[in-house]
């Protein structure tokens, strides 16, 4: 019974195949006798498609067919001797009639292949070696079988191919396109659309609402812009392509996005989503542009880039609500001039990075050079900015945030100040930043202006300080006080442009009001000098607390000389006000008072009391 079967299958595969034929055309033969045979070929395309069946393959031979429209009503192949030669004046028109068995014109000359327009189509189609003045296709419908495959062709002008939903894939494979390649569904799904190796002339434009499979852009020439429009995107790689005049991505919702190893000559890369999840941005090259992101919540990848400006633009702009990462980029832009307001409000400028997000993954290892500012980062909560280098600004770092870590960067030869550390508005003075081993040198202004509570350096906290803010032709440490300011900048373990306490306290740390009732800066010891902690005063004021290290409570005393208004104060160890122990006015003479260490946990705390313009801080241990 097997045997029988098997028989069975090879007979039909044979007789199948045997109803194949070819079919010859020329149009030279002037025989008189035409049969579609190799000695008798039929004088005309027309003829030779009246006669053919699914399957069968025309050959037409080199010459000029004069035909304003060639209806294909079988699914055949047509192949011509080459596209200079084989030369069809018309176009040909596929009939909504047509099997899902596929429809090849191969190696010649025409003026274009219209699909049906009946509403919906299941034929794949194959142009391969062929020269097209333009291919156009309005099919509503397209099936999982209507396939289309573009390989190795010249078309003159451009492709447009709009389809309200697609379910066939569509791969244009190493043509050359005058003009637009414009691809528009409603729906693309489950498929996959590839362009690859293309070179276009103008615009590659493709346009989907829901795009539930792979799109692969690659490894093409474009002249002028490549534009994406989607409600949905998932995912799409671009990569490997070289692009004129810029990239836009616009979508609802992104997920899984690819764009590596482009390169585009002038322009920007333009992201504007609603959510974007996966979108990875790496190893581009960007002649004379940058990369503009925005959207509500990104885990977006910016990394390894090279980007040039004429300072048209910023290198790279972020602007979310949350997430994304920036690492690994070389930025360079010519020096610019802030644009005359704030910096707090300078959001225009032109930057080599900048990032406005209410939660910042980082941004670490870029080498950034010139634009109004290297970084200006906005945002509540900004995990990190590390290991960067950045030089030629008018401000190397404008940061304005609750909390940041600033770790290991180089800021140097900036025509402002080096670093400005800002309130992030509408937080008040809670802001937490601290910074360990940056080298903040030789910039124009101030080394680092402080207009929030930072954190530069703690004794005995290795995680913080160890800094080198040196020769800057302003202060090393510029501070603009707002009288909220929780009272003590800590700066420890940081060395300065000079040795000695009284030349740092005179020369290279300054209060921008000049009242040190506001701002406390608690600067030694130092990282190579070794000098011991010691009064920021010349009047004792007050005394170690007792007992030290202590478990449950301790006594802090102190003394007045004067009749006056004294304030008492607790902080943390990285300078947040845990209590307030006292806040009134005394006379002159020794006081105490007892701190209990209720609900606090172990570690080290700083006291600190002020009476009048004389101040003094002092540090304690919890130990349980």
């Amino acid at each position: 019974m097997k045997r029988l079967l098997l028989f069975l299958y090879f007979t039909i595969c044979i007789l199948h195949c045997s109803f194949s034929q070819i079919i010859y055309v020329d149009v030279s033969n002037n025989t008189q006798i035409e049969n579609g045979s190799l000695e008798h070929p039929f004088n005309t395309i027309e003829e030779g498609l009246a006669v053919a069946q699914n399957r069968d393959t025309i050959m037409v031979a080199g010459g000029t067919y004069t035909s304003n429209s060639i209806l294909i009503p079988k699914c055949v192949t047509i192949i011509g001797k080459d596209f200079d030669s084989t030369i069809v004046e018309g176009q040909f028109v596929l009939s909504s009639l047509l099997d899902t068995i596929p429809v090849t014109i191969t190696q010649l000359k025409c003026q274009n292949v219209l699909c049906s327009d009946s509403g919906s189509t299941k034929t794949p189609l194959v142009i391969n070696q062929c020269r097209l003045q333009s291919f156009y296709d309005t099919t509503a419908s397209v099936d999982s079988t209507g396939s289309i495959l573009f390989k190795d062709n010249i078309f003159e002008d451009s492709i447009h191919i709009q389809n309200i939903s697609c379910r066939g894939s569509r791969v244009i494979l190493n043509n050359s396109i005058g003009g637009n390649l414009w691809f528009s569904s409603l729906v693309l799904k489950n498929n996959s659309f590839r362009i690859e190796s293309n070179h276009i002339g103008r615009n590659l434009f493709l346009s989907t609402v829901v795009n539930a499979d792979t799109i692969v852009i690659a490894e093409n020439e474009v002249q002028d812009s490549l534009v994406i429009h989607s409600v949905s995107t998932q995912p799409n790689l671009v990569t490997g392509n070289s692009i004129g005049k810029g990239m836009r991505i616009v979508a609802i919702s992104s997920k899984g996005n690819q764009i590596h190893n482009n390169q585009l000559a002038q322009g920007i890369l333009k992201c504007a989503f609603v959510a974007s999840h996966e979108l990875s941005i790496q190893n581009n090259d960007f002649l004379n542009g940058g990369i503009d992101i925005s959207c509500r919540t990104t885990d977006a990848v910016i990394s390894n880039n090279t980007i040039h400006s004429d300072g048209t633009v910023t290198g790279i702009k972020l602007q979310s609500v949350s997430g994304g990462s920036i690492a690994g980029n070389v930025i360079t832009l010519p020096y610019l001039p802030p644009t005359g307001v704030p910096a707090v409000n300078d959001t225009n400028a032109i930057c080599a990075i900048f990032v406005n997000s209410v939660s910042f993954d980082g941004l670490s290892n870029n080498d950034l050079q010139g634009g109004a500012y290297g970084i200006y980062m906005k945002g509540v909560a900004n995990s990190y900015i590390s290991n960067s280098v950045i030089q030629n600004s008018h401000v190397g770092i404008y940061l304005s945030t609750v909390s940041c870590r600033v770790d290991s960067n180089i800021v140097k030869n900036c025509i402002g100040d080096g670093i400005i550390l800002s309130l992030y508005p509408g937080w008040g003075d809670t802001s937490s930043i601290h910074m360990k081993s940056n080298s903040i040198t030789n910039n124009g202004g101030h080394g680092i202006r402080v207009t929030s509570y930072a954190t530069l350096g703690i004794s005995g906290d290795p995680s913080i300080g160890f800094n080198s803010i040196k020769d800057n032709t302003g202060y090393d440490l510029y501070i603009e006080t707002p009288v909220s300011l929780i009272d003590t900048i800590f700066a420890q373990n940081n060395s300065w442009s000079h040795t000695s306490e009284s030349e740092i306290g005179e020369l290279d740390i300054y209060d921008g009001i000049d009242n040190n009732t506001l701002a406390v800066v608690a600067f030694s010891p130092f990282n190579i000098f070794g000098i011991n902690d010691g009064k920021n005063t010349k009047v004792q004021l007050l005394d170690q607390n007792y007992p030290n290290p202590f478990a449950q409570s301790t006594t802090i005393s102190w003394e007045t000389s004067t009749y006056g208004h004294v304030v008492l104060k607790v902080f943390d160890f990285f300078g947040r006000e845990i209590r307030t122990l006292l806040d009134e006015k005394q006379a002159p003479g020794e006081h105490q008072v007892t701190f209990k260490a209720d609900g606090l946990p172990a570690g080290i705390y700083f006291y600190q009391i002020k009476a009048g313009s004389e101040f003094e801080t002092k540090k304690m241990v919890i130990c349980k």
